[in-house]
């Protein structure tokens, strides 16, 4: 289903195909006509809080507790029939939110492995790497040997992208996002008064005001290159 899904073909039978962990975050809304492309560590539950709040107008968000209702009461292009793909592929608003390689990766490593969840399933590995503990050196160097496309929460942006590049109507950042979530709310939805300035999302990471604590300039050199599709794509500078 998914290989002749229209959000994910293009009618070449050698194209590449989308990982199966993304398809069910590409958030697909009937009612509204947009695709929101969810990414993780990318403002991504604040965003769908937010535009879950829009929809459901006669009901109001409870900060954190229902982090889980709020994603899952939509559609994802996972459970779309083909007659909807192939309406949501022509007509519909499609954008995504994404954000420095940098501050991202940090996040995600910040986020995850302060759980004990994320420390047993993937401890192991890292630890193998840089000086046999967990550490966010020892991180990117997972990354770069084999560990790159292991989790969604640091799989690169570029392969969120579908059915195209070029057929995003809308690329967000979480640098400010404010500013694109109103640009995005205005054009989607006729009348939502939500403060799209509140954050509804898991406790903030602070990332990009840490980046000098974590990187260095071999572990800039290895995400430099993991992620260079995002950096050229979305337009942000190496360094």
């Amino acid at each position: 289903k998914i290989l002749i899904n229209p959000l994910f073909n293009n009618g070449n039978i050698f194209q590449k195909m989308p990982r199966f962990n993304i398809i069910s975050r590409i958030i697909v809304e009937p009612n509204q006509n947009f695709v929101y492309i969810r990414v993780p560590k990318a403002a991504n539950s604040t965003v769908t809080n937010l535009l879950w709040s829009c929809v459901q107008s006669e009901e109001s968000l409870v900060d954190n507790i229902n982090q889980k209702k709020y994603k899952n009461d939509f559609i994802n292009a996972k459970q779309l029939s083909l007659k909807q793909a192939s309406l949501a592929k022509k007509y519909y608003y499609f954008f995504i939110i994404v954000r420095n390689p940098y501050d991202r990766v940090l996040s995600a490593y910040l986020n995850k492995f302060s759980t004990k969840k994320y420390v047993e399933k993937f401890g192991q590995k890292i630890s193998k790497y840089g000086d046999g503990s967990i550490n966010f050196k020892s991180f990117c160097y997972y990354l770069k040997h084999g560990g790159l496309f292991e989790n969604p929460h640091w799989i690169p942006q570029s392969e969120y992208v579908w059915p195209s590049y070029d057929r995003l109507d809308y690329i967000g950042k979480v640098e400010k996002l404010t500013y694109d979530l109103k640009n995005i709310f205005s054009v989607i939805f006729d009348d939502c008064n939500i403060d799209v300035e509140k954050f509804f999302g898991p406790k903030p990471t602070y990332a990009s005001s840490k980046r000098d604590d974590y990187y260095d300039v071999e572990t800039k050199e290895i995400i430099s290159k993991l992620y260079a599709n995002d950096f050229s794509l979305f337009n942000y500078k190496f360094e």
